[in-house]
């Protein structure tokens, strides 16, 4: 049975009662699910990762209504799909820790979230959130930091920023971590976001 995406944007927009039994309705839908499946399965994965997917999916799904977080800038099933995906994405970066590499490549996150402006919004919005964040540092300690966010290994950051060793680059990015974190202490928000990353370098 598909579903009516007005109806549902309608209902999920409407709150209480109506916005219950349009997720109620979303996540019983078995065409939903075999097209999370499908998803799922071009980029890599199996019928059991798509269905993990589409469960975990789920949850963030019900937590960013809840919060506001969908603004209705797409279609709810789209947007689902695009939580769904980037879910799996994180497992695949990681088999032990379910945090996000960023990305400065715009062209590449837009083309994972086709479909999902919404989630294209949010990480714009995390994005600046870190660009303020790394605005209280020095310049070199704004580099090792940013660079090991963007996923740029210890022995490059060496080589970019003309270091002695990558055991330097450790030490340096550690005291620019504890100086941050001493700079954010009075934005709760910004301590989150720094606790949310996985740092590569």
């Amino acid at each position: 049975m598909s579903l009516d995406e007005k109806e549902l944007l309608r209902k999920i927009q409407e709150g209480g009662e109506a916005q219950e039994e349009a997720i109620k309705q979303m996540f019983s839908n078995a065409e939903l699910l075999k097209k999370v499946i499908r998803t799922i399965g071009k980029m890599g994965g199996t019928k059991e990762d798509g269905e993990d997917a589409f469960q975990e999916g789920f949850k963030r799904f019900f937590k960013h209504v809840m919060n506001g977080n969908f603004r209705g800038e797409s279609t709810p099933t789209s947007y689902f799909i695009g939580i769904c995906k980037r879910w799996w994405l994180d497992q695949r970066k990681s088999s032990y820790q379910k945090r996000t590499v960023l990305t400065n490549d715009l062209e590449k996150m837009e083309k994972e979230f086709e479909g999902a402006p919404d989630l294209i919004m949010m990480e714009k919005e995390r994005k600046s959130l870190i660009d303020e964040m790394l605005a209280l540092l020095g310049e070199r300690c704004k580099e090792v930091i940013q660079m090991g966010l963007y996923n740029v290994r210890g022995k490059e950051i060496k080589e970019k920023l003309n270091l002695s060793s990558e055991a330097l680059v450790k030490k340096i990015r550690y005291r620019c971590l504890k100086q941050l974190r001493a700079l954010i202490g009075e934005k709760p928000y910004l301590e989150a976001l720094l606790k949310s990353l996985r740092y590569d370098g």
